[in-house]
């Protein structure tokens, strides 16, 4: 792994520690976007259109289930995770989102979580905990392709990230090649979405 610390913009050009690295093509898969080519008006706007929340997950052995996922579509919402480890069921169970930075008691999602566990699958106890970001889209969809001439971000995954990570290698890398791919247009991060626009409002309300 090499850390980059510079994009010169002019040159197509990467600083890194050991060197230099010129490009035709940059893809910035760094979960919240960096600036990269773009100017700095255009990638604070695009900021505005990603928002971030803090999920949790706590992980506890229970009976023999098949390997399989739950969620449901409350909001929050919550799903379970079922894997098989050593002869053993593994679950991770999470949800409880919120708005990041605009919660004071964060415990209190932990303490929901285990309480479910309890409910659900009595005598088993959560063995690990944690928490993470996910970055949300006004429309749900989440932002593969072009920002910038030579940039090419992907973000806003929900929470999805195996698989987004996964489709968005194929979008980018037909996108570069100059492939047709019938998904572009459905994902482009300048696309012009009306479903989500109160969204947008709704969640920039509270930006600052």
């Amino acid at each position: 792994r090499t850390s980059g610390s510079n994009i010169n913009s002019d040159k197509h050009q990467l600083t890194t520690d050991e060197g230099t690295i010129s490009y035709d093509a940059v893809v910035a898969a760094t979960h919240v976007p960096i600036q990269g080519e773009r100017d700095t008006f255009g990638a604070a706007l695009f900021q505005t259109k990603l928002a971030a929340y803090s999920t949790y997950a706590l992980e506890a052995k229970v009976p023999s289930m098949a390997e399989s996922l739950f969620w449901d579509t409350n909001d929050p919402y919550l799903y379970l995770r079922f894997d098989k480890r050593k002869g053993a069921t593994s679950l991770i169970l999470g949800g409880e989102d919120h708005k990041t930075g605009q919660e004071e008691d964060t415990e209190k999602h932990y303490e929901k979580l285990s309480s479910i566990l309890a409910k659900t699958f009595p005598g088993s106890k959560p063995r690990h905990r944690w928490s993470g970001q996910v970055l949300e889209t006004p429309d749900g969809l989440p932002y593969i392709g072009e920002v910038a001439p030579h940039q090419f971000v992907a973000t806003g995954f929900s929470g999805n990230g195996i698989t987004l990570g996964t489709f968005s290698a194929i979008l980018i890398r037909d996108l570069i090649t100059g492939r047709s791919n019938p998904w572009s247009q459905l994902f482009a991060p300048d696309r012009k979405a009306t479903v989500g626009a109160w969204e947008y409002v709704r969640e920039n309300k509270d930006y600052p």
